[in-house]
């Protein structure tokens, strides 16, 4: 029976997850599970050779079972940090207990490591002040884009006005730019923030890098010596925007490039893996086949507690003047609008990685290039309406049409703009419509106009990104997007290549 007993608590001693110590009360180790060898990384002779001052490291305060028990911090649980043979020093949760061992006093004490469950806390904090921060900045980004638009949209309109002069021209020209900085930034902020819009469609991460490579080339200092590893010649295929991912890789280049002033060497590499559900390599990833691809540098590296707002849009530690701080967050809105993830590891003085994943996918279908391809026209005079709230906007958008040879009329929210087909019998071509309007928006719109007029083509324009109400628009019949800010040879391109289609699915 005594034997039967012993057994049965050997087997309850080491068949616990966590570390088990039992102590004496000056701190001594008198017996330990196998996981608590695990967790520090010693063996059980080590161990028992100790006590429990070897374990803690210097820079904490050490406290002994007897000054526990003379404190009353018995039959709780404490927070603190250890150490491993390795020097590393890491976070646990101690729960202690007097017990009677024979016939001496000695603490029980249960230790769980918690460095993954604090790294999952910081992750799910970030990820909410991230979320707050975004939607905050995409309602700020939209007006911007309606701004910025009209700008732009005015510029090109004076800029082939002959009756200005050159340096009038010049001047309008400088105007046009920093319109398109803005914009530029104004970008930036909607892909963090995951509200811009995605062409998706599957490609090949092969061909795409080998390009990049090339871009990168001239982009980056010959200091800096870029190496591509791939794990085979393809067969690494996402869904995804090109456009967007071209983005992400080239500002994690550029950040590379400046942690490593003085040059030194940066690598992507591509592996595809089978995630498993038990043990995804980043918290949240579904089983199943995913992409990753591994940016590192050799450079100086990023400080932890940098590491814990890096994605913050405008924070930066480059000097003024020197970065805007979208950089990162961009990358982060890109990745996260592809159902993926981004991790990174970093060593201040010797280089950072940065992990992202993607879905895989085994698709291989080439995308229909044939709207890029258009050459610019002049229309016939092509009946269109123009259906947007901004006053500024709708002006600028009439303008610019008139003036690329099209008739064009307008209203200021989708049930005026019906008030104006029943009026003309529906004798319209084509429609350019905001998707948000106060009344009716664009969404609704199409709908009344697919019920009564299903001849007309309609063309949605946006600062928000398309939701599951409106997204599955992208599936039906005549009917495309444009993107604000809009700029006339994007106007004039998407309006040819809609009236030019017969019964598109875009």
């Amino acid at each position: 029976a005594l034997q039967q007993s012993e057994s049965n608590y050997r087997n309850v001693f080491e068949g616990v997850q966590d570390a088990i110590f039992v102590e004496s009360m000056d701190g001594k180790i008198l017996d330990i599970n196998t996981r608590t060898c695990e967790m520090y990384e010693r063996t059980r002779e080590e161990l028992l050779m100790m006590t429990v001052e070897d374990l803690v490291p210097k820079s904490q305060p050490v406290v002994l079972p007897r000054e526990m028990v003379e404190r009353g911090l018995y039959d709780q649980i404490l927070s603190t940090m250890n150490v491993r043979s390795s020097g590393e020093v890491f976070p646990v949760e101690i729960s202690v207990k007097l017990q009677k061992w024979g016939d001496q006093d000695v603490m029980l004490v249960v230790v769980r490591d918690v460095t993954e469950a604090r790294l999952a806390q910081k992750r799910a904090l970030l990820q909410d002040r991230l979320a707050a921060v975004g939607q905050l900045a995409a309602g700020i980004a939209h007006d911007f884009n309606n701004i910025l638009g009209t700008i732009m949209l005015y510029s090109e309109l004076l800029l082939n006005d002959p009756s200005i002069s050159s340096q009038g021209k010049e001047r309008i020209d400088t105007i046009f730019n920093q319109a398109k900085r803005g914009s530029t930034l104004t970008t930036q902020v909607l892909d963090f923030s995951r509200r811009s819009i995605m062409e998706k469609h599957p490609f090949d991460l092969v061909p795409f890098f080998t390009d990049l490579e090339k871009l990168l080339s001239r982009t980056l200092p010959e200091s800096v010596k870029i190496n591509m590893d791939f794990n085979g010649e393809s067969g690494y295929f996402i869904n995804a925007d090109p456009a967007r991912m071209q983005q992400a890789i080239m500002n994690l280049a550029l950040n590379a490039r400046d942690a490593m002033p003085k040059g030194g060497e940066l690598r992507f590499a591509l592996d595809q893996t089978e995630v498993q559900a038990e043990h995804p390599p980043y918290p949240g990833m579904q089983a199943g086949s995913w992409v990753s691809i591994r940016v590192s540098d050799t450079g100086s590296g990023i400080d932890p507690d940098v590491m814990l707002h890096m994605y913050e849009p405008f924070f930066t530690t480059k000097p003024q003047g020197k970065g805007t701080g979208l950089g990162l967050s961009q990358v982060y809105g890109i990745v996260k609008q592809h159902n993926g993830f981004i991790d990174a590891e970093s060593t201040p003085g010797e280089g950072t990685t940065f992990i992202i994943y993607l879905p895989a996918i085994d698709e291989q279908t080439e995308p229909d290039s044939t709207k890029g391809d258009l050459q610019i026209q002049s229309g016939r005079g092509e009946t269109i309406l123009v259906v947007e709230d901004d006053t500024a906007t709708r002006s600028a958008i009439c303008e610019i049409l008139e003036s690329q040879g099209y008739t064009v009329f307008f209203a200021e929210d989708g049930a005026v703009a019906l008030s104006e087909l029943e009026a003309r019998g529906g004798a319209v071509e084509l429609i350019i419509s905001d998707l948000v309007m106060p009344n009716m928006g664009g969404r609704d719109l199409y709908d009344e106009v697919s019920a009564r007029y299903p001849h007309i083509k309609m063309v949605l324009i946006t600062g928000y990104p398309l939701g599951g109400h409106t997204r599955e628009l992208l599936d039906h019949q005549r009917v495309t997007w444009l993107q604000k800010p809009l700029t006339s040879e994007t106007l004039a391109q998407t309006v040819q290549f809609m009236l030019k289609t017969e019964n598109l699915t875009v």
